[in-house]
């Protein structure tokens, strides 16, 4: 009886120590080998993340009282988007609020309404915060809007040859937006927060601020800009030229005033931008000393106090001062 009684009482000790050992071996496995793995997946249920982003420097001309002109800037927008399967019967209502208020193309975004395998379909970007204003005041449902930042030009086409202009991307590929594109670009910021269990935040564990990228300020004037632009349209009206360039320059300073070309470019308007009218063929071309040692000999003659057009100029017979100018070869 008392041999039974220890036998069981043995028994029953092993398979509560196996019992617990193995509990305590899933602990260890789960609180030691997995800890990282549980922990990760633990945080995505209770932590998030806010990004922010700044803004890119502006582009701005040589002005400074009162303050200098806004030549390339960045604007909040925003994109469009669409579910058409969660409009119902209000589908094509709510494509002729999208197209007449976002002036996107009507057969391409037909084409991604009639799409059934499509869930969500992009409307358009770039869109303005009052047209977005107006689509939000109809509740629309199926559409959402997110915001974005969108690279704005409130000039047009002056001066688009040295601005030049940035890809889908944002980068800067032509002109000041790529020789300064690491210094305008903005740096992002984030915020690490954990949540409770019923919503809302708890803390904040990390917080990177969000900084804007630097401003450009150049040497142009925007006034004199304007005033060579228009010149070189009214040259290029009179005279059936291919191209037409001209730059000023300061000639106490070295500093460019005013350079532009023709053709050339509208960087908010895509369509504009073709290779022939954004290539820098004022910087880019080559030309014969010759050529431009006139332009510089008759610059010398011009800023003579006695100097008039109708007064003949002495060139000592073409000797500097003993020796005879002329053409190589000769």
């Amino acid at each position: 009886m008392r041999q039974g009684y220890q036998a069981r009482l043995t028994l029953l000790t092993l398979l509560v120590v196996v019992f617990f050992g193995g509990v305590l071996m899933r602990l260890f496995h789960l609180q030691v080998n997995r800890h990282d793995e549980l922990l990760t997946k633990a945080r995505k249920k209770y932590v998030s993340k806010r990004t922010s982003k700044g803004r890119r420097g502006a582009i701005y001309d040589s002005t400074r009282s009162p303050k200098a002109n806004t030549l390339a800037m960045t604007r909040v927008t925003y994109e469009v988007t669409a579910e058409p399967r969660h409009m119902d019967a209000r589908k094509w209502e709510i494509f002729e609020h999208l197209v007449r208020e976002t002036g996107t193309n009507r057969e391409r975004l037909k084409a991604r309404f009639e799409n059934e395998k499509l869930v969500s379909v992009i409307v358009a970007r770039g869109i303005t915060v009052d047209k977005v204003t107006r689509l939000r005041e109809l509740k629309l449902p199926g559409v959402y809007y997110r915001e974005s930042q969108t690279r704005f030009y409130p000039k047009n086409r002056l001066a688009s040859n040295i601005i030049g202009f940035m890809n889908s991307a944002g980068k800067g590929i032509l002109g000041i937006e790529s020789l300064f594109d690491e210094q305008m670009k903005p740096v992002s910021g984030e915020v690490v927060i954990e949540r409770r269990a019923r919503g809302g935040q708890s803390a904040i564990l990390s917080q990177i601020a969000h900084s804007d990228g630097a401003d450009v300020y150049l040497t142009i004037s925007e006034p004199i800009q304007s005033f060579l632009e228009q010149e070189l349209d009214a040259l290029r009206d009179k005279i059936d030229c291919k191209s037409a360039y001209a730059i000023m320059i300061d000639p106490r300073t070295g500093g460019v005033m005013a350079m532009a070309q023709r053709p050339t470019f509208n960087a908010n308007d895509r369509s504009t931008m073709k290779r022939d009218n954004y290539a820098p063929r004022m910087i880019e071309d080559v030309f014969e000393p010759g050529s431009i040692m006139k332009a510089c000999s008759i610059g010398v003659v011009m800023s003579m106090r006695n100097f008039t057009f109708d007064k003949p100029v002495d060139c000592e017979g073409g000797y500097w001062p003993k020796y005879r100018l002329q053409d190589h070869g000769h």
